[in-house]
């Protein structure tokens, strides 16, 4: 298990930059933190003043959640290390690279008010080191924090044509412990809360291959057989192919359903199971 305060920076030069919370207790800064008016990206600013007669050399951490003084808007998670060196009595404004970690609350607005906070839980720490080190899209990123903030399913991490959301999503099942599901969902948008909850599709990119060229399609059917949905059929050539499932399930009950990729209007190439609950 990883320690309570574990953090992969090794590049961060110990001892010479010290945390903003250290600085800021000791006196050394003061740091007033504001929102810019979202919940994402750089959404915070840092106004650093340094009260030190020497250099100053602030770490602004990936994994430190910063405290909302408005209890109904949304705590900032940073997942952005960002190191600052301020002269002598220097002050600066600096952004923040955050993401909510509240979904059910409001978006901060612009000049919101919040407080240093606290670094993370490990886990949430270990993410966030693992999204600055990395160039994911933002409403992955988003999905992922809201997994370990608020108990979202990790199929809420969209599974699109996209290689390193991929790698985030599998970074997020190593840290729980689960296996990754071969599919994800995407939901409705709302335009009264961040997440709706309410799933609208099913995407997933399932790999198969073909000894020659062949007739293909999908088909998706319920628990009993019914056939519920079957995709276009196109000519796939020999050897290893991907499958792009993209499909409204707006409407469909709780249950098991199948996923059946077809060869030539007839043959079964795979067949994988989903739920919906």
């Amino acid at each position: 298990s990883l320690p309570l305060f574990f953090n992969p920076l090794l590049a961060i030069e110990q001892g010479k930059y010290k945390s903003i919370e250290e600085l800021v207790i000791k006196g050394v800064l003061s740091a007033e933190i504001t929102g810019m008016g979202g919940h994402s990206k750089e959404c915070v600013e840092f106004d650093l003043k340094n009260y030190s007669a020497d250099s100053t050399f602030v770490w602004i951490e990936a994994g430190r959640r910063l405290e909302s003084a408005d209890p109904a808007e949304q705590d900032i998670f940073i997942v952005k290390n960002e190191q600052i060196a301020l002269a002598p009595l220097e002050k600066r404004t600096v952004k923040g690279y955050g993401f909510c970690c509240q979904a059910h609350n409001s978006s901060p607005q612009k000049k919101s008010r919040f407080l240093i906070g606290m670094m993370a839980p490990a886990m949430w720490v270990v993410l966030a080191n693992w999204i600055d080190r990395h160039n994911f899209p933002p409403s992955a990123v988003q999905n992922a924090i809201w997994v370990l903030s608020d108990q979202h399913d990790i199929r809420s991490i969209p599974a699109l044509q996209d290689r390193s959301t991929f790698e985030l999503r599998k970074k997020v099942a190593e840290l729980l412990d689960i296996e990754l599901p071969w599919y994800s969902f995407t939901y409705t948008p709302d335009s009264t809360q961040l997440f709706s909850g309410k799933r609208s599709h099913l995407f997933a990119e399932v790999a198969f291959e073909i000894p020659y060229r062949a007739l293909i399609n999908g088909e998706i059917r319920d628990k009993s057989g019914k056939l519920l949905h079957q995709t276009p059929h196109y000519y796939a050539p020999k050897g290893e192919n991907i499958f792009v499932l993209n499909t409204s399930i707006e409407g469909w009950q709780q249950g098991e359903y199948s996923f059946s990729i077809i060869e030539d209007l007839g043959t079964l190439n795979q067949k994988k199971h989903f739920t919906i609950d």
